[in-house]
């Protein structure tokens, strides 16, 4: 039994706008995903449009169980150890810049993951002139209070990009709730309350199933009108229990747009 889950990226950005397709075809190799500086976030209508803050081309070993990190760092490091000479190139002609994104996330204090690192991958690293960024998250239910009141940084940065409005201290509305319902698991998190919001223009608030609410950040034409009475709670059991009561709740307020925020809590 594995007591840990690792993810290891390469990322190359810059806060520039290029086409991130040139370092797929010049790299040869297809990365977990890509954005550019400025263009709308997939998905955002009708809550109001997002765009990506950067241009930035991610390869990922995938988030896994496993408690050696050396063991997920060398699948990164044969994709790229050939490819350093056209990496730099990249580098200096996009003018981008690159590092190592490491996350682990331990399920069992006793038993945490050997987090050495070869001399092998610290050379690709200077080579490249990339820094190592790491987080480390612990899931012991022990944990004291402010620890789970913090949220991991992959988890911040995915609210960051698709996150729409914030809702009150923890409450968010995002622009994909089935992908962040499932992406908050992957890390360790789950869904503990579900609040709803109808999206409607501020000059027909009258109109809606709520009350008051705070104005949309992406259009200030548009507020979120809260619905006292719609909500719901969920354990940490309850992911397609979740799931569910999303897409059943809007199909009985049909004509309306109703938009969830969701609190978040660790395992």
């Amino acid at each position: 039994m594995k007591h840990n889950k690792i993810e290891v990226e390469f990322d190359i950005f810059n806060n520039e706008v290029f086409d991130p397709n040139e370092i797929t075809q010049r790299l040869k190799l297809e990365p977990k995903n890509t954005c550019v500086m400025g263009d709308p976030v997939p998905g955002t209508t009708p809550y109001g449009i997002l765009k990506y803050k950067d241009t930035s081309w991610t390869l990922s070993s995938g988030l896994k169980e496993s408690d050696s990190l050396s063991e997920e760092l060398l699948i990164i490091e044969n994709s790229l150890r050939d490819k350093t000479e056209t990496i730099k190139s990249v580098l200096t002609e996009l003018r981008c810049e690159s590092h190592f994104m490491i996350v682990v996330y331990n399920y069992d204090r006793e038993y945490f993951a050997d987090m050495r690192i070869s001399k092998e991958f610290l050379k690709l690293a200077a080579e490249i002139d990339a820094y190592i960024d790491y987080d480390i998250y612990f899931s012991k239910k022990s944990e004291n209070n402010e620890d789970k009141k913090t949220l991991c940084k992959k988890i911040k940065q995915y609210l960051e990009r698709y996150g729409l409005q914030k809702i009150g201290a923890n409450g968010y509305i995002v622009v994909n709730p089935f992908e962040y319902v499932k992406f908050v698991s992957d890390y360790g998190y789950y869904v503990s309350k579900v609040s709803w919001w109808e999206h409607i223009e501020i000059e027909n608030q009258k109109k809606s199933l709520g009350g008051g609410g705070p104005t949309d950040q992406q259009n200030n034409n548009f507020m979120y009108s809260e619905i006292y009475y719609l909500s719901e709670n969920f354990s940490e059991d309850d992911t397609e229990l979740c799931l569910t009561y999303l897409k059943e709740t809007p199909e009985l307020y049909k004509g309306h747009d109703l938009c969830p925020s969701f609190i978040i809590s660790k395992r």
